[in-house]
């Protein structure tokens, strides 16, 4: 009896917890997130909470990546700024495309959505659910 309710208490914290799982990152509690990715998220995906973050080192430096519940990946640099997101199969925010990128893709490609975004050094890499990809100057021309 003693073991089980260990068990049932171990469990209620991790899940009241979320926490991040993958052997590749460093374990962190959301609540450790900088003000600025929460903030993010709270505004571009609010219908959506976070189900795991990581602090992250890779060959590009350090950062975080969250996860949030529908499966969305979000990726950010160390001072919080995005450099990544990835919904999969939904679409992404409208908030986070470039003015003149939507406009453009949006007029040649109605039947598809934007559910992929990386910024890179001379513009951005859009994906869309229809499996094509475009890259954008910084000045939202197709590169």
């Amino acid at each position: 009896m003693k073991k089980c309710k260990i068990m049932v208490s171990s469990l209620i914290g991790i899940m009241t917890r979320s926490v991040s799982c993958k052997a590749n990152g460093d374990m962190m509690f959301v609540e450790q997130l900088p003000m600025s990715i929460k903030l993010f998220v709270q505004k571009n995906f609010p219908n959506l909470a976070i189900a795991y973050a990581e602090k992250k080192k890779s060959t590009q430096g350090k950062g975080y990546v969250v996860n949030l519940n529908n499966g969305t990946e979000l990726y950010f640099n160390v001072s919080g700024s995005w450099n990544m997101i990835d919904c999969k199969s939904d679409a992404l925010p409208v908030s986070l495309i470039p003015t003149k990128v939507f406009d453009v893709v949006d007029r040649r490609f109605t039947n598809a959505q934007f559910v992929k975004i990386v910024k890179r050094n001379q513009g951005c890499e859009i994906v869309m659910s229809n499996g094509v990809v475009l890259r954008f100057d910084m000045n939202g021309e197709v590169a």
